[in-house]
């Protein structure tokens, strides 16, 4: 099963995963009604879990939401390995407030490959030149980078740091985050020697 992780924040309701799955786009009406009723509200949109922008059901949510007319209110955050970027996306996003790509990048080449297997590097790369030309086109899309440091990369994070604040790709936030939850890949766990 796809994993999705929907918050919506400044809204009445509250997808969990199961929920939001089994309900796009096959809703009832009553769904759709509530569904339309609480997009009103809505400020923000945190798309994630997985890759979403894989799924139909993203583009359909937008698409939903362009529809009732409340998009231009809603700024977007997806949160992506950017192993693909639907031009799609891409065209909708001038319907929103904001439509922001957290770009999760935990190396280049192949240390980000052997992390986040079965990425393909260039692939991410010609995504993020795409994403990049249509950032300088369309002033509401904007691009985020996070990385997890840990035992893979911590030697690499100079030349990634490098690629990310090349003067010709724009961003607008860099973060940088020890691994959680995974004590073996923490880079506590390096011998002395190589911490100092």
């Amino acid at each position: 099963m796809f994993n999705w992780c929907f918050f919506l924040i400044s809204s009445i309701f509250l997808f969990e995963s199961s929920d939001i799955v089994s309900s796009f786009p096959k809703t009832s009406s009553d769904k759709m009604l509530k569904f339309s009723s609480s997009s009103k509200k809505l400020k923000k949109l945190h798309v994630g879990g997985g890759e979403p922008l894989i799924h139909k059901r993203t583009f359909w949510l937008l698409n939903e939401l362009v529809n009732l007319g409340v998009s231009n209110n809603i700024e977007v955050v997806f949160y992506t390995n950017l192993t693909v970027l639907p031009e799609k996306i891409l065209d909708i996003a001038r319907f929103f407030k904001d439509m922001c790509f957290s770009v999760s990048l935990d190396g280049l080449g192949k240390v980000n490959e052997y992390i986040r297997y079965p990425s393909k590097f260039i692939e991410i790369q010609d995504n993020l030149d795409r994403l990049n030309l249509r950032s300088k086109s369309v002033e509401n899309i904007h691009i985020e980078f996070h990385t997890v440091f840990q035992i893979y990369n911590i030697f690499n994070i100079p030349q990634l740091i490098d690629y990310i604040s090349d003067s010709d790709r724009e961003r607008d936030n860099f973060t940088l985050s020890p691994v959680s939850g995974l004590n073996c890949l923490s880079v506590r766990t390096l011998p002395l020697p190589i911490k100092e």
